[in-house]
């Protein structure tokens, strides 16, 4: 069993990883989030938002090592992921991209809930 919480972190971690090829330069943020025109304001934005992504990814991975730091991991994770799952639903963007984004959230979500309760389930918390 923990085999498989330690995959389910490293999972979700590798999903916030993702994003973090944004940072190298402006035009991959743009084809990451399909955007046609990008003010360099916003290109900064969503690049400096990449690398706090990769942040929480490490942090998801290194969790899934060490399970004393799984809830602080987790709760970045959740807090990170369920605000951008609110925002897109009450802000509703036209933007496939983002949609897409919004549900490989949910379905890590899924995936990191699971982890947290296998992990209390296994005695490990």
């Amino acid at each position: 069993m923990k085999f498989v919480i330690s995959s389910l972190f490293v999972v979700v971690g590798v999903v916030n990883l993702l994003p973090v090829a944004g940072v190298v330069s402006e035009g991959t943020v743009q084809r990451l989030y399909e955007l046609d025109t990008l003010p360099h304001d916003v290109s900064f934005l969503l690049r400096h938002r990449a690398f706090l992504f990769s942040i929480i990814g490490l942090a998801l991975i290194g969790a899934a090592f060490l399970p004393q730091y799984r809830v602080a991991a987790a709760l970045a994770g959740v807090a990170s992921m369920a605000s951008y799952v609110i925002l897109f639903f009450v802000l509703k963007p036209d933007n496939a991209a983002l949609a897409k984004v919004a549900y490989i959230d949910i379905a890590a979500l899924a995936l990191l809930a699971t982890a947290v309760t296998l992990h209390y389930r296994c005695g490990q918390g």
